[in-house]
């Protein structure tokens, strides 16, 4: 992903540590700097509780085979409330440092769907059946009450069950919380992961049955 003045962002991050609800806003690149880029605020304005923590920058680049969509990890450093972005103009402005490589992105990914009771979509690991709070090609969420020793950073492997067929998948687990209003519910814990490992006969299968909810959903006038 080549960055520079002008350029057309999509921003994306996290709005619920739970449910992992994600919110995708447009912004520009105004100026880069010794690795570090300032870019605008959005509309609305990214909160300013996100200062010190990631967001997700991807834009489009041409190539000979057309559009490709890049993206990267950059966290915020810094909230500019006037920036000067020319001699008579002012405005806010987030200076942001990047933390990976970029790479090809795809913004399916970002949107998750909290599966229906009778979906056809359930999820166990080592055969204990788990919660499915959420899921996405890119991830999904769930709770369990076992006295499982799991960790952050930890790899678990998964099996998906969509429409009675098994499918094995590995997860890396990127948050372990115990939210307040569960408090009095001993034991229960969520865990938000990452998929790591998904075969292409996995992920058709999975990108299918997400489609399928999701348009039987907006049918029964559900949002989703």
């Amino acid at each position: 992903m080549i960055l520079k003045p002008g350029t057309i962002l999509t921003v994306v991050f996290e709005t619920h540590p739970v449910s992992e609800v994600l919110d995708l806003r447009s912004s520009i690149v105004y100026a880069i700097f010794e690795k570090k880029i300032i870019i605008a605020q959005t509309d609305p304005p990214i909160p300013k509780h996100l200062l010190k923590k990631n967001i997700t920058l991807s834009s489009i680049t041409q190539e000979r085979c057309g559009a490709v969509r890049y993206g990267c990890l950059a966290k915020i450093l810094e909230f500019l409330e006037d920036y000067r972005l020319a001699s008579s103009q002012k405005v806010s402005a987030l200076l942001i440092t990047p933390q990976t490589p970029s790479q090809q992105y795809n913004l399916r990914s970002c949107y998750r769907i909290s599966p229906p009771h009778r979906s056809g979509l359930s999820l166990s690991l080592s055969w204990y059946p788990l919660n499915l709070l959420n899921i996405s090609i890119g991830g999904l969420a769930f709770s369990h009450r076992y006295d499982f020793k799991l960790q952050q950073g930890m790899v678990v492997k998964l099996t998906l069950n969509i429409d009675s067929y098994d499918y094995e998948v590995e997860g890396l687990i990127k948050r372990i919380s115990f939210p307040g209003h569960y408090h009095g519910d001993y034991g229960l814990e969520f865990v938000s992961t990452q998929f790591t490992k998904m075969d292409k006969r996995t992920r058709h299968a999975l990108g299918r049955k997400i489609l399928n909810i999701q348009r039987d959903l907006r049918a029964r006038g559900f949002d989703d």
